[in-house]
């Protein structure tokens, strides 16, 4: 069937006439109208997730310790051996909600304060989801944390460094420390039963002396047994201390002599053509030879040279220091 659409025109003399003219069927805009679907679709598709209030979802939390500094001021007391450090929490809500917050906005509290008895405990833990959110906690895997507290003491215990040489280091050592005693704090069930602090240097390969200072030591009882405690137990610093690796290595050197004054062209012969120094293995690779300077030489007469350390470099010395290099002069 036809459509007639009926269109206003102008005549030559100006006037407005109007005609009649048959024109076809409109089409259906099908492609923009399936594309204003789709996306209808999928706004109501993210509308219904984002308000959907029925969406649960784990979080691990750390657990934050409060009442410390307190427990410590009143009572003298601290608390160790804490048998968890994280808690698995479930919690519900809106979609919209569990997208916004994230694990900083929620915590997991638990109060020492109140431990101020020797022993063990069992406290609570305080979850608090987002404020002024609809996310609400369902369950969590447990409700307490269980710790210890005790008096709060200080010692002063020996203290000692070892390394554990490698096969491949050919040098001697020594091991030099600031010093033999440090002070440690800590629960006193714990404190009491350590004797000796130890540094263990790292077992790597040296080719120089090192000094270690801010270190973290091992603590041993009165019968060498490593005494176990969890960390942040027993307090301790090594700031001011210092432990000295002290490498030494041997390296034989020739004997150089230089002559001032030797118009007669006399050849020094001294009586050992070697000499050998011990020290840093650094220092001693800048070392190719020893120096000794005489003002003149003397034909049919001989020069005695005390072997001084004041000559070698810093860290070096002679094997023999103070020994007696004799050198006498010959015609060429």
């Amino acid at each position: 069937m036809k459509q007639f659409d009926f269109m206003k025109d102008t005549d030559e003399l100006g006037q407005e006439t109007v005609t009649v003219a048959d024109r076809p069927k409109r089409k259906l805009d099908l492609i923009p109208r399936i594309i204003c679907l789709f996306i209808a679709l999928i706004i109501w598709i993210y509308m219904t997730n984002v308000n959907d209030s029925d969406v649960t979802r784990d979080i691990v939390l750390n657990i934050t310790v409060e009442g410390e500094d307190e427990l410590l001021n009143n009572d003298n007391m601290v608390i160790y051996g804490m048998d968890r450090t994280k808690v698995k929490i479930t919690v519900k809500g809106s979609n919209r909600d569990l997208v916004k917050y994230g694990v900083s906005d929620y915590s997991a509290v638990i109060d020492v304060s109140t431990a101020d008895t020797i022993g063990k405990h069992s406290l609570p833990i305080n979850i608090k989801t987002p404020v002024g959110s609809s996310i609400i906690m369902v369950s969590n895997e447990v409700a307490n944390v269980n710790l210890y507290s005790d008096y709060r003491v200080t010692k002063s215990v020996w203290f000692d460094a070892w390394w554990e040489r490698g096969n491949e280091s050919a040098y001697t050592y020594s091991i030099e420390k600031s010093s033999d005693t440090m002070q440690i704090s800590g629960p006193k069930s714990i404190i009491e039963t350590i004797e000796v602090a130890k540094y263990r240097i790292p077992n790597e390969g040296y080719y120089t002396s090192q000094v270690f200072s801010e270190f973290s030591v091992l603590f041993y009882d009165k019968n060498g047994d490593s005494v176990v405690y969890g960390e942040g137990t027993v307090s301790y610093s090594t700031e001011n201390m210092s432990v000295k690796l002290n490498l030494t290595d041997r390296k034989a050197i020739p004997i150089v002599i230089n002559i001032i004054n030797n118009d007669k062209g006399l050849t020094p012969v001294p009586s050992e053509s070697l000499v050998t120094v011990v020290g840093d293995p650094l220092a001693l690779r800048q070392i190719e030879n020893y120096e000794i300077t005489l003002p003149r030489a003397y034909l049919d007469e001989s020069v005695n040279v005390v072997l001084s350390n004041e000559n070698l470099p810093e860290g070096v010395k002679f094997d023999s220091a103070g020994s007696i290099i004799s050198i006498s002069f010959i015609s060429q």
